[in-house]
């Protein structure tokens, strides 16, 4: 199963996406540039670089479309039912939080995106956290995944569970931006955490292969150049290291090859792929590992 590729809403675990990271970093997704590990259920719901709003990211998961005949032409439509979802570990023992910044836009009281959670076996019900409604500006919101839901979850590597996340919009049979009733964005997320932190002596959990890790750009901000150091997990298949500028443009390729194991880095000298300097502002660094992606931004000063 390829990530981002369409899947029925209900998966197995063995073709879920397992996400593994060090205890002491929370799940981060910005969606800068792509939809990460996350898998599609139907087609609406995709990545998207134009209806943020008042959202700082510039890139964005967005459960609505264009070309529709109303509303500016943006919106969302009758009858959806669009969700994403992805499986991660999370301990067991630790308070699990989830966390969106994100706006959304559907007819209040009926139109609603669902934040949803549950045990990662096919058969388990989800557990509903929030269901909004409305028009809302870009924030952020908390949720704390239920004690209940953690206990219910199989063991991965104790202390660790396997938990699947589901965000769905669900529509009623009228009143959207496809007849023109009721004009809203839909709903469209800036960036998601999941925060599973533990303390530990080693500071990374028991059981666990060593993660794929992109570390802070140093120095950053940078003129000209700076240096970028990752982690390599044991049994790695594949890397791609590359920089994007704030349009999500493909700017520089500075590992692409079969990687060796453990920490490594790379200079970026503020180029292009031509070779011209790159212009000031804003970019970011994506770091694929197997499919596990990592990113840190950069700052280019001139």
């Amino acid at each position: 199963q390829e990530v981002g590729q369409d899947v029925v809403l209900d998966v197995t675990l063995a073709t879920g996406v397992v996400v593994y990271t060090p205890a002491e970093e929370p799940l981060i997704w910005d969606f800068e540039t792509d939809t990460g590990d996350w898998e599609f259920c139907n087609t609406r719901a995709h990545h998207d670089l134009e209806q943020g709003g008042d959202c700082s990211g510039q890139g964005g998961i967005w459960f609505g479309q264009t070309g529709l005949d109303n509303c500016d032409g943006v919106g969302y439509g009758n009858n959806w039912n669009e969700a994403i979802q992805i499986t991660v570990a999370v301990n067991r023992e630790a308070p699990a939080t989830l966390r969106l910044d994100h706006r959304n836009g559907t007819e209040p009281g009926y139109d609603y995106c669902y934040v949803d959670v549950r045990p990662a076996v096919q058969t388990a019900q989800w557990t509903t956290l929030d269901a909004l409604d409305g028009i809302q500006s870009c924030r952020t919101d908390e949720w704390t995944i239920p004690q209940s839901v953690l206990d219910a979850a199989p063991v991965h590597a104790d202390p660790l569970v396997l938990i699947q996340v589901r965000l769905r919009l669900e529509s009623d049979g009228a009143w959207s931006g496809e007849d023109g009733f009721f004009c809203g964005v839909g709903w469209w997320i800036d960036h998601i955490e999941i925060d599973h932190r533990t303390v530990t002596a080693a500071g990374e959990v028991p059981g666990l292969p060593e993660a794929a890790t992109l570390a802070p750009a140093t120095p950053n901000p940078f003129n000209p150049s700076t240096n970028l150091s990752y982690r390599v997990p044991a049994g790695a298949r594949s890397i791609r290291l590359d920089v994007f500028d704030e349009r999500g443009r493909l700017v520089r390729t500075l590992v692409n090859e079969h990687p060796g194991a453990g920490w490594q880095s790379v200079n970026w000298d503020g180029r292009d792929g031509a070779g011209r300097m790159a212009a000031s502002g804003s970019y970011l660094a994506r770091l694929v590992v197997d499919g596990v992606v990592r990113t840190q931004k950069l700052a280019l000063l001139k």
